[in-house]
């Protein structure tokens, strides 16, 4: 569990769309497991969300690492958008 939480860390760090959504979609079966059912059910409507996204939307997350916030022109220092917000 911990290679995953890595995983996704620096899957929004680094702006790495592939990285960040296998570790989610590899954490699913540790938050059925620990019985997190709101969580459960948010999380797998928002990995098919993700699925199906418009081609460009997917090809900005891809290339230019849009799903997350870069506060700072340093390296492995993007913050999903909640974090931001702070």
């Amino acid at each position: 569990m911990i290679f995953i939480l890595l995983m996704f860390t620096k899957g929004i760090r680094d702006g790495a769309w592939n990285s960040y959504c296998q570790a989610l979609t590899e954490m699913v079966p540790y938050i059925a497991w620990y019985d997190h059912s709101n969580y459960l059910k948010s999380l797998t409507v928002y990995i098919a969300c993700m699925k199906q996204l418009p081609e460009q939307v997917e090809k900005e997350f891809l290339n230019n690492g849009a799903f997350a916030v870069l506060r700072s022109q340093q390296e492995f220092a993007q913050v999903d958008p909640d974090h931001a917000q702070e």
